[in-house]
């Protein structure tokens, strides 16, 4: 864990570890590099002074500059009007440029040093590691799954899985996302696994899913996939998965995804003369517990590889399984 910055280093060291480990694509901006020096607060939007006396200065090359283009017109004399003009037109390009290439080239300056620096500190076993996990397009800021365990009889029950996400684009261009989501099948003959819905709602258009190909000849699972649509930059996606499958009354389900998910949510519906545990499968990651539910919310990010587990077993004889209802 990350302790108190105390100086200015080490607040550039917890920002750029931020970045890192937050998921977003390593490409900072001018507020990023503000957010390190200290002269904003992380998440703030405020400009600070010295930005925009650089903007007052850069604009006032630019206006300086065509200022002394058009006044060389009426300088009675030429060899003056000839250095004023030059004088201007040096002016008008300086400005231009510090206001679009210089920032452009300060931003792949930034990215570059981040990457010879974590590269250079960094053991070599976990480089291609951080490489990977710099390299997510997409961060999932929304996560809630429910999960109601319904008895069939006294050897089976059914998983009802219920999952909504909202994806944004982290990265600096636009990015193709579809929703895809897959479900075993035990092959326990009368009850087959289920896919009632897999969708993705993306700027007021919804878009259904179809039978995976993938899954055709696989008698072990099934599976649903949409279209893909293009996200730009900062935009977000909604997506909606929702299925079954039958199992075991004392095994266990687990869930990945392929997108770095913020604090998700987890919601266990489970029926008398059950237990159940549920982790993220987070190393020392610290779970927030609902006090009057059976409600887990993870106190921080979940990486791709990092399987959400819920872990049930029966602890009575409950020939008459209790109604459950889902959380509105």
């Amino acid at each position: 864990m990350l302790g108190q910055p105390s100086s200015n280093q080490d607040r550039q060291d917890a920002t750029l570890l931020w970045h890192l480990f937050s998921g977003q694509n390593l490409a900072l901006d001018d507020r990023d590099v503000l957010q390190a020096t200290g002269d904003v607060q992380m998440g703030q939007e405020a400009i600070p002074k010295a930005r925009v006396q650089l903007w007052f200065l850069l604009a006032g090359l630019v206006v300086s500059g065509a200022a002394a283009i058009i006044g060389s017109i009426w300088i009675p004399w030429q060899w003056l009007a000839e250095i004023t003009k030059q004088f201007g037109s040096a002016l008008l390009v300086a400005g231009l440029l510090g206001l679009t290439v210089d920032r452009a080239l300060k931003i792949e300056l930034i990215r570059n040093v981040f990457y010879a620096a974590f590269r250079y500190l960094l053991p070599t076993e976990i480089k291609d590691e951080v490489a990977r996990v710099i390299g997510y397009k997409f961060l999932c800021t929304d996560h809630h799954t429910v999960i109601e365990i319904e008895p069939i009889d006294d050897e089976l029950v059914r998983v009802h899985i219920r999952i909504q996400r909202t994806l944004k684009n982290v990265s600096y261009q636009s990015e193709e996302v579809r929703n895809q989501f897959a479900v075993d099948e035990w092959g326990f003959t009368g009850h087959a696994s289920q896919i009632q819905r897999c969708s993705m709602e993306f700027a007021g258009e919804t878009l259904e899913g179809e039978d995976n190909d993938d899954y055709a000849e696989k008698p072990d699972a099934i599976g649903k996939i949409t279209a893909k649509r293009t996200v730009k930059r900062g935009e977000t996606v909604k997506l909606i998965t929702i299925g079954s499958e039958v199992c075991r009354n004392n095994v266990q389900l687990f869930m990945s995804f392929r997108a770095p998910t913020v604090r998700p949510v987890i919601d266990v519906v489970i029926p008398k003369g059950f237990d159940h545990v549920c982790n993220f499968g987070v190393p020392e990651g610290k779970t927030r517990v609902s006090s009057i539910t059976k409600k887990y919310e993870l106190d921080g990010t979940q990486f791709p590889g990092q399987h959400m587990r819920i872990r049930w077993w029966r602890t009575a004889n409950a020939s008459e399984p209790s109604s459950v209802e889902l959380p509105s």
